[in-house]
């Protein structure tokens, strides 16, 4: 009988709704994949459906993303040229870094030695390239690259077009993933990323920001709702139509001095 080897992780079982999810605890995150298997089981169940990621440490801070895009789009626009980064956190700070390690830069490729010398504080969470004008995800070459890494668990992404940004829809721009023991597993934009910016914060918003009621000004065929001027003496009527039936005005808007006059 061919001996099998065992997985290189503690990979452990875990259910809902009966269907098996293989969960993989890491210092950054748990991992949890789902599987096609379901079977009756009585114990070892969650009554919450497990995300790809469960994070122990906050997710990506949208801010070093946004640093990331205007790095990418200076690079393309002054060289043509992908660029690569990766998304580090700081233990002691608990903020993420944008680090960019030295690069060979080309319109189609971008190469970096990943052994990347970071500081004792940071950790590597996710490596992130741009595609300029490209709308494909991944690459051929970016497996390859994936691959090289071997088994350890790491999140990928690819900030493509960068000349077209939907800065309302990111996640039409920016496509992450999960690869681990050679396989990849995509991942939704809000499984990595947290928005962190101040002027989002709902209470400062509603401080800072504000919508005018809407003004309705009184005419002799409409009344006042809601306005904030004040309201028309019976003489103003007068000259509010004088105005309207200027020759001009009259020339402009014919049928409203038909119904009018």
């Amino acid at each position: 009988m061919k001996k099998v080897s065992p997985l290189p992780f503690d990979w452990k079982s875990n259910y809902y709704e009966n269907q098996l999810f293989m969960t993989l605890e890491t210092s950054l995150y748990d991992i949890h994949i789902k599987t096609n298997f379901h079977v009756n089981v009585s114990g070892n169940t969650t009554k919450k459906r497990p995300q790809m990621l469960e994070w122990k440490i906050p997710k990506i801070s949208m801010s070093v993303l946004y640093e990331f895009m205007i790095m990418a789009a200076y690079i393309y626009r002054t060289m043509k040229a992908e660029c690569a980064a990766v998304f580090a956190y700081n233990l002691q700070s608990n903020k993420y870094n944008v680090v960019y390690p030295e690069q060979e830069v080309s319109g189609a490729s971008v190469k970096y030695d990943n052994d990347i010398q970071l500081d004792q504080n940071l950790t590597m969470v996710a490596d992130i390239h741009s595609h300029h004008d490209m709308k494909i995800s991944f690459s051929g070459t970016d497996d390859k690259s994936d691959n090289m890494l071997g088994q350890l668990p790491h999140i990928s992404m690819v900030f493509k077009n960068v000349s077209s940004v939907n800065m309302l829809k990111l996640d039409q721009n920016v496509d992450c993933r999960l690869t681990i023991q050679g396989n990849s597993y995509p991942l939704q934009f809000s499984d990595c990323f947290v928005n962190d910016f101040m002027f989002c914060n709902k209470s400062f918003v509603e401080k800072t920001f504000y919508v005018p009621k809407p003004i309705h000004i009184q005419t002799p065929y409409s009344p006042v709702v809601n306005s904030q001027l004040p309201l028309f003496q019976k003489d103003d009527f007068f000259d509010l139509e004088d105005e309207i039936n200027e020759a001009p005005h009259a020339r402009q808007y014919p049928h409203y001095m038909q119904k009018y006059t």
